[in-house]
């Protein structure tokens, strides 16, 4: 059967629409490593190897960083907020004599 499919696969690859090069080519490409991960913890949590594996740790890894935030308003912001604001009625006026131009 291996034998058969491969005669056949050969027979198929044409020299004019380059299918002799596409097995080729795909082997040449250098492999790109998917190294384990593991959770940065003390003591430090298990190695995650395959991608489900992977994926419920960056899962948890997102739900402990990232939080609702409180939306409850702070006492002592919320008392610096509710202070009225004093504009200043008079400002100092300024003339061309009090300003220096850089030089």
């Amino acid at each position: 059967m291996k034998n058969a499919s491969f005669t056949e696969y050969i027979s198929n690859l044409k020299r004019d629409h380059n299918s002799i090069w596409k097995p080729i080519r795909n082997k040449r490409r250098p492999q790109t490593p998917n190294p384990p991960i593991i959770l940065d913890t003390t003591p430090p949590g298990p190695w995650a190897k395959s991608d489900k594996d992977k994926a419920e740790l960056f899962a948890t890894y997102l739900s402990e960083v990232f939080t609702l935030y409180d939306q409850a308003p702070e006492q002592d912001i919320e008392q610096e907020l509710a202070k009225p604001i004093h504009p200043l009625e008079h400002l100092p006026a300024i003339s061309l004599k009090n300003t220096k131009t850089r030089s």
